[in-house]
């Protein structure tokens, strides 16, 4: 009990609770008690009312630090494979300036209910820029000075993959997967899973995925 006790005076000074003010409160349901927050910031969310009740592991508020700001952007599967830590990148809110960063993380895995990669923007200053905020971005992928690049129309889209169908024999094609980088309107940069030489169907890629459900069609997945 008396570990438990020096545990827990232990956490009250951490979180900047004047002991003395706490015994001088005991028993006096109206008395106050400071609560500090262990870093410097600014109020962005109240999470009590005045004179309620409160348990030892609730949140009062939320503080945040106002030159940490981020951006969360959501970003497509085969756009997010030629993003790299340190991208360029800047944001806009709506009809507001751009706010100039680099990217700081990006999500190993797919998103399975928006089908989208995570990234997050580190700006280098948000003056004007408040928390939740609604923002579009712009992130530099980068110059690519020899890629190959296929045609839009020879893509198959499935669980956020990527597929084009490789002629192996004449008349006869497999499914493979492929990772795209950065697309126009007609045309994808391939960052893997072809290379030169390698023959695709550019048309009629519908018959093909509906040969392949039948099992007639080879599948490298």
């Amino acid at each position: 009990a008396e570990a438990d006790l020096t545990a827990f005076t232990t956490q009250l000074v951490a979180l900047g609770i004047d002991l003395k003010t706490l015994e001088d409160a005991e028993g006096a349901l109206d008395s106050h008690i400071v609560v500090r927050a262990p870093i410097s910031g600014v109020v962005s969310k109240r999470e009590v009312a005045l004179g309620a009740f409160v348990e030892p592991s609730q949140d009062l508020f939320e503080v945040v630090t106002p030159g940490a700001v981020y951006a969360d952007a959501q970003v497509p599967p085969d756009l997010a494979a030629s993003l790299v830590v340190g991208s360029t990148a800047r944001v806009q809110t709506a009809n507001g300036p751009f706010y100039l960063g680099s990217v700081a993380f990006v999500a190993p895995a797919v998103d399975p209910e928006s089908r989208t990669v995570q990234v997050r923007i580190q700006l280098d200053q948000s003056h004007g820029l408040r928390p939740e905020t609604y923002v579009t971005a712009e992130i530099g992928v980068g110059v690519v000075e020899r890629a190959l690049a296929i045609p839009m129309t020879s893509l198959e889209r499935e669980d956020g993959m990527v597929y084009v169908y490789i002629e192996r024999q004449p008349g006869t094609f497999e499914r493979v997967l492929i990772q795209l980088g950065a697309d126009t309107t007609d045309q994808a940069i391939v960052l893997s899973g072809l290379k030169v030489g390698d023959r695709i169907a550019v048309r009629g890629v519908f018959y093909l995925k509906s040969a392949r459900q039948k099992g007639e069609l080879g599948d490298d997945d």
